[in-house]
């Protein structure tokens, strides 16, 4: 758990002709990276699919609304993939040639359904009195006519001057314009906006001859339009299934995954072999993914080849594994490196609860993280905050905002601030040693100990010294062994005496870099103070009023700006004081991240995939 533990190498022999399922299969685990190697491009039987495969991109854009939305798997009897992108691009075509005139009635159809809805919500919003303007004016009847248009259209607006014009405000859609001019003014106009990219709307055949009776018809003309749409659509999904044309996608979306995510493969006439890391922590997952997908193939995991660096992986139990995210931001522990993934589960939730205690604000925190942690690793991390802030609240005794409502187990904040103050040094200096700790396990790991303990445990007897002379003055002995083992590493280990002015100066500087990291944590209890001053701020305020409901309601309020804006900084502080001030110590990030193969477009049973 504390090891990064080095992926497993693998490798596959498979037949050619299964090359596409195989990779499929090993893709849908999420437990592998294929090695490729600069000597191993792909087939040229692949690399040949480059110019099918920009068509079928180019009939994608255009057809894609158009095609069955429907996910299935992509064929099960494998062919050469240029057979196979031929096949598809054939029926893909012929579909296209069935559905082009279909297609092309429905955006007509689309277009006619926002002039329905144009229209018919201009007029309901303006109904001009009949002494005004004639039900058969309005019609278009004899020499003047009725047009809708945009109010910004600037061609139209240069025309001669129309009988009527009435601007339409439709409560935040589009701002229109109606008019009401001589049909020849509004022809005019059209043929001005049709080569400025404007639109003129004349008055459509479907108006009635009443205004009574607006709706009724604009009703019948959706109702027609939507009739219309069901039969192209369902004529354009028989031709679908009729040429297999989900199929088909499956099957390119798979030629194009490989192309796209697959950079070498070795192959000969009828074998090609596929290799790589695993982060499956056995041959099972593999090789039921292998068995499953129908793939002739065989499986083995030998050892790594020699000067191969695997990816690293951390092995931490799932309540842990959320914390992860601060590991992997700083970067990945190098083989020889120890996870901090484990200290981080327990320190960051207590940071965040200590400057955030309170029961009624963690509740809702935690809350929070339960409802969303199934959707983002974040949840899980609220959850665990949350806690402790109810743990911390009941520490001091603050449900939402208020002190008094429970008698705290330790002490009021704003009466002791000194303890809030002293408590998290004390952690600090907890942190800092671990860190060390864990500094000294990668040194054994790298069977660098002894110079660790020429080098390194200088730095940690001077820093318990100067930590120690606070409380007895018999620690100085610690600073003097320290500076000691300073100047006897150069002489053991390089032989040097200009090293040791250098180990001299560097002792200085790390043991300064480490008393400063630990009083950076004097910010976690000036945060726990400004929690409960803003918290009792919060409480005056709703004290000074009269009535109870202006109360509640300042509290509530009040607790809402304290989760919005403390929950984010303090989250921002727990954050810098784990990746800046305790990884630092011991944490340099030097391994390989692992990549997975990204996951095919088909749909693959959840049962194969894995956790890395």
């Amino acid at each position: 758990m504390i090891r990064p533990t080095p992926a497993r190498w693998f490798e596959v022999l498979a037949a050619r002709t299964d090359a596409s399922l195989l990779l499929e299969a090993l893709a849908a685990t999420g437990a592998v990276e294929l090695q490729a190697r600069a000597t191993d491009p792909l087939p040229d039987e692949w690399t040949r699919l480059g110019p099918g495969l920009a068509e079928f991109a180019a009939l994608n854009a255009r057809y894609a609304h158009d095609w069955p939305q429907q996910t299935v798997a992509p064929s099960h009897c494998p062919e050469p993939p240029a057979q196979a992108l031929t096949r598809g691009l054939q029926a893909l075509h012929e579909w296209s040639g069935r559905c082009d005139s279909s297609i092309r009635r429905l955006q007509d159809l689309q277009q006619q359904r926002v002039e329905v809805e144009r229209w018919s919500g201009a007029l309901r919003w303006w109904r001009p009195p009949t002494e005004l303007m004639p039900a058969e004016l309005a019609l278009g009847g004899g020499v003047l006519g009725i047009a809708l248009m945009s109010r910004r259209q600037s061609v139209a607006s240069a025309a001669p001057t129309p009988a009527l014009e009435r601007p339409i405000d439709l409560a935040g859609t589009e701002e229109l314009l109606i008019w009401l001019a001589p049909r020849a003014v509004i022809a005019e106009s059209m043929a001005a906006s049709a080569s400025a990219h404007e639109w003129v709307l004349p008055a459509p055949a479907w108006l009635p001859a009443s205004w009574e009776a607006l709706d009724d018809a604009a009703a019948w003309q959706l109702q027609a339009i939507a009739s219309e749409e069901r039969r192209l659509r369902d004529a354009i999904a028989a031709h679908g299934a009729e040429l297999a044309v989900a199929q088909v996608l499956a099957d390119l979306d798979r030629l194009r995954w490989v192309v796209q995510h697959v950079r070498g493969l070795q192959a000969n006439g009828v074998l090609v072999s596929v290799h790589g890391w695993t982060s499956a922590p056995d041959g099972k997952v593999l090789s039921a993914a292998i068995s499953d997908s129908g793939t002739r193939a065989l499986l083995h995991f030998p050892a790594h080849p020699e000067g191969a660096d695997p990816p690293l992986l951390l092995r931490n139990p799932a309540w842990i594994r959320p914390f992860e995210l601060f590991s992997r931001a700083f970067g990945v522990p190098g083989r020889d490196e120890a996870d901090p993934t484990a200290v981080v589960a327990v320190a960051a939730p207590l940071l965040f609860g200590y400057m955030f205690g309170d029961i009624g604000q963690g509740a809702v925190i935690a809350c929070v993280g339960y409802w969303l942690r199934k959707r983002t690793p974040l949840g899980r991390l609220l959850l665990a905050g949350g806690l402790a802030s109810m743990l911390f609240g009941w520490v001091f005794g603050s449900i939402f905002a208020v002190e008094g409502w429970v008698d705290p187990l330790w002490l009021h904040p704003l009466s002791h601030p000194l303890a809030v103050l002293k408590l998290p040094l004390i952690a600090g200096v907890g942190l800092m040693l671990c860190g060390l700790a864990l500094n000294l396990l990668s040194a054994w790991w790298r069977r660098q100990w002894r110079e660790w303990c020429l080098r390194d445990a200088a730095v940690l007897l001077c820093y318990l010294g100067l930590l120690g002379l606070t409380i007895r003055a018999e620690a100085q002995y610690l600073v003097v062994a320290g500076l000691t083992t300073a100047l006897m590493a150069p002489l053991l280990l390089e032989r040097s005496g200009m090293a040791m002015a250098a180990s001299i100066g560097g002792l200085v500087e790390h043991t300064l870099q480490l008393l400063i990291n630990t009083l950076s944590f004097a910010r976690v209890g000036a945060f726990a103070l400004a929690h409960a001053g803003l918290s009792s701020a919060v409480v005056l305020l709703a004290d000074s009023a009269d009535q109870g409901w202006v109360q509640a309601l300042v509290l509530l309020l009040g607790n809402l700006l304290i989760l919005t804006l403390e929950a984010l900084v303090v989250s921002i502080q727990t954050t810098r004081l784990l990746l800046f001030e305790f990884f630092t110590r011991f944490l340099t990030a030097s391994g390989r991240v692992f990549k997975p193969l990204p996951p095919p477009p088909s749909a693959t049973p959840a049962a194969l995939r894995i956790s890395p």
